[in-house]
């Protein structure tokens, strides 16, 4: 039986006067691929954020599994340390090099020798030859893959990605979703969160967020 990686206890969160989350309640498993669907505005975003602790929330709790707070002294350590991040707008530097941006953040490569496991990341992505093009320079669907391998470049525990296919044709997007499904197969955690049903063949599990709450979705 999977063990629970994260657990979500009653979250609350409001902005103003305006309540985007209604006591969350959530188990998330090991090697689960988690996807939360939703319309635009729902607070999708919002409760990935808080999940992945870039955001704080008003009430409630989350516990971390111990497997995920071994190597971890605090909240930054943890996320540091187990946590890579694919974004709908990329979030990539874009004067520097598609290789700068993958180990911008990474202290143990390098961008002058590329280091063997970078390179076969990059490599499995059809990206060899940009490697030292600017990220100006490319398309968003090359973008999209930069910011995959710059995710997955430490070997992430859990994979966050928000809307990653929104801003994508159909031929990125069955490469993005293909890769992060790879990545669920070797063990990894991937907590998505959507608007695009035709996606959902991709999860193990999904809830839809609607009025602030959060249910199964159960026509899988």
């Amino acid at each position: 039986m999977c063990k629970i990686l994260i657990k979500l206890k009653n979250i609350r969160k409001n902005y103003q006067n305006h309540c985007v989350l209604v006591n969350v309640n959530l188990d998330i498993y090991e090697g689960d691929f988690l996807m939360i669907i939703g319309k635009s505005g729902s607070g999708k975003s919002t409760l990935l954020n808080i999940i992945a602790t870039l955001e704080k929330y008003d009430s409630g709790s989350i516990e971390y599994s111990q497997f995920l707070f071994e190597k971890s002294r605090n909240l930054n350590s943890l996320r540091g340390r187990n946590f890579g991040f694919v974004f709908q707008n990329y979030n990539l530097v874009e004067y520097l090099t598609m290789v700068e941006n993958i180990t911008l953040w990474r202290k143990k490569f390098d961008t002058e020798t590329i280091h063997p496991y970078v390179y076969d990341i990059i490599k499995s992505l059809e990206l060899t030859r940009l490697i030292k093009t600017p990220i100006s320079k490319m398309s968003g669907g090359e973008k999209q893959r930069v910011a995959f391998a710059r995710a997955v470049v430490s070997n992430p525990s859990v994979i966050f990605a928000d809307e990653p296919t929104g801003n994508l044709d159909n031929y990125n997007k069955n490469i993005i979703m293909r890769l992060l499904s790879d990545e669920q197969k070797k063990g990894k955690t991937v907590i998505m969160v959507t608007h695009d049903l035709s996606l959902i063949k991709y999860a193990t599990h999904v809830y839809v967020l609607e009025s602030g709450e959060i249910k199964a979705y159960d026509n899988l």
